[in-house]
């Protein structure tokens, strides 16, 4: 595998995302959002935590990942490049990987931008930094398992608008399942409970890293990269 290959397409990716208003406005969007949970909690509650910031992740997250993954394949099929992607010397899996990477690179700066609530909460109170990490892990985990969920769709399809529709889909799904696990009993709630995201990111707000939670994120995002490295070679050779 080259890495400087992934390397160049990373920027690339980068350097095309923030020439459009798309990033910007994802950001602020996203930032108004979650700075209202936050806001609520520090001073309408009184509460020097960043709980109420990173519990509504799994809702918000099911529409801003789709949102910002949507074009990174949709739009190389619909301009036809690539055609020209085709005769680099990439392979598949340095092109999926470049993608996916690009994205995780801005998922990861917006949480390291929210550090400032984190700043905030130490300037004002006496906060639980390591319950904080914790969580910031667990957020970390959560959008890279949805951003791979979104690639994955948008691999799918030549329509942006198709790509967050069937992006969107995959995300609700994990988020509604853990929902719905509390109306089912017996064993089928059980398989509900695992397969939804919720179980999984409730133990990481509580500041315990659990390793099947980790492992769960990790197998769920290489098994939604394989399957984008899958669909993007078969229409790539159409």
């Amino acid at each position: 595998m080259n890495l400087t290959a992934i390397r160049v397409l990373i920027r690339k990716e980068l350097k095309e995302s923030f020439n459009s208003p798309m990033p910007y406005i994802f950001l602020t969007v996203f930032f108004l959002v979650a700075g209202w949970f936050y806001v609520s909690s520090l001073f309408l509650m009184g509460q020097a935590t960043l709980e109420d910031f990173f519990s509504p992740m799994p809702l918000l997250l099911v529409f801003f990942m789709p949102a910002f993954t949507m074009r990174l394949f949709s739009e190389e099929y619909k301009s036809g490049t690539v055609e020209l992607l085709s005769t680099l010397p990439l392979r598949d899996t340095e092109i999926v990987l470049g993608k996916y990477l690009a994205a995780l690179a801005v998922w990861a700066l917006m949480l390291g931008m929210s550090l400032f609530y984190q700043g905030l909460l130490v300037a004002v109170g006496r906060p639980d930094i390591g319950q904080s990490l914790t969580g910031y892990f667990g957020a970390f985990l959560l959008g890279a398992f949805y951003l791979a969920a979104g690639l994955f769709a948008s691999s799918l399809t030549r329509s942006q608008v198709v790509a967050f529709l069937l992006g969107f889909f995959f995300a609700i799904f994990f988020f509604l399942c853990g929902k719905a696990a509390h109306m089912v009993p017996g064993i089928w709630g059980t398989g509900l409970t695992f397969l939804g995201v919720d179980a999984h990111y409730e133990s990481f707000l509580r500041g315990v890293i659990d390793t099947r939670d980790v492992v769960y994120y990790l197998s769920g995002l290489v098994l939604f990269l394989g399957a984008t490295l899958a669909g993007f070679n078969s229409r790539r050779w159409r």
